[in-house]
């Protein structure tokens, strides 16, 4: 995940404020999400369960990125789209649509680890990777969006 994000970073960086601010909270939910995962750069020799202020710290940066996104970065996006006499075609559509699907995943997994338990700590692991895979696809879904849209401003521009 984060070398996709570096990828994405050195194609989008200072191209637009939105989508740098937008690379700029994914970076930072990737890290948190690398921390309580136990996954290199931050993993240690010996794995231990992440304490549970590093989960909820994750789960409500996990949240902010998903209302940054659906309140602030998507809408303003696709504004700026419309703007230059152009609707929404289906692929932008489509992409809203799975990102949304994927937000149901991520709302799940913060729902679930917003009260912590012995035994859902049991169930992190397997969690963590279903997490992984639903970020994942809404990360290649956002830069979808990203590609599409800026693709079409700078033709018209």
């Amino acid at each position: 995940m984060l070398t996709r994000n570096k990828k994405a970073v050195l194609q989008w960086e200072g191209k637009n404020e939105l989508i740098d601010f937008l690379l700029s909270r994914r970076h930072n939910l990737i890290v948190n999400y690398y921390k309580i995962a136990g996954l290199p750069p931050f993993s240690q020799d010996k794995r231990t369960l992440p304490t549970s202020f590093a989960i909820e710290e994750f789960c409500n940066t996990l949240v902010d990125y998903i209302s940054m996104g659906h309140f602030e970065i998507y809408d303003a996006l696709i504004a700026r789209y419309e703007m230059n006499g152009k609707l929404c075609p289906e692929e932008l559509q489509l992409i809203m649509l799975q990102i949304s699907e994927t937000t149901s995943i991520l709302l799940y997994f913060t729902d679930k680890y917003s009260e912590l338990s012995d035994l859902l700590l049991n169930e992190l692991d397997s969690d963590l990777a279903i997490l992984m895979g639903s970020l994942d696809q809404r990360f290649e879904l956002e830069n979808k969006l990203i590609a599409a849209l800026f693709e079409q401003v700078t033709q018209t521009a």
